[in-house]
């Protein structure tokens, strides 16, 4: 089980990066991007948390961004307080 957790990790990442690079996003839009997926639920669960924390250490973006970041998008979405 958890080399399949830290494959689809490492998958995830690829693929974000991937995309980044292809749409010319800059690194904060690509953890904005992977925030805005995690968040229609109103809930990051451990995995998603896990997932976001480890692109956001790749990206190079701090804890401390990468919380203003959520707490911003996180006020955006309706119903989610």
């Amino acid at each position: 089980m958890r080399t399949r957790r830290k494959r689809y990790s490492a998958e995830f990442k690829r693929e974000a990066l991937k995309r980044a690079s292809e749409e010319g996003m800059t690194d904060v839009q690509v953890c904005e991007a992977a925030v805005a997926e995690a968040l229609p639920d109103g809930n990051i669960s451990d995995r998603e948390r896990a997932l976001l924390n480890s692109l956001r250490d790749s990206l190079g973006i701090s804890a401390a961004d990468a919380d203003a970041l959520e707490g911003e998008l996180t006020k955006l979405q309706p119903g989610i307080a």
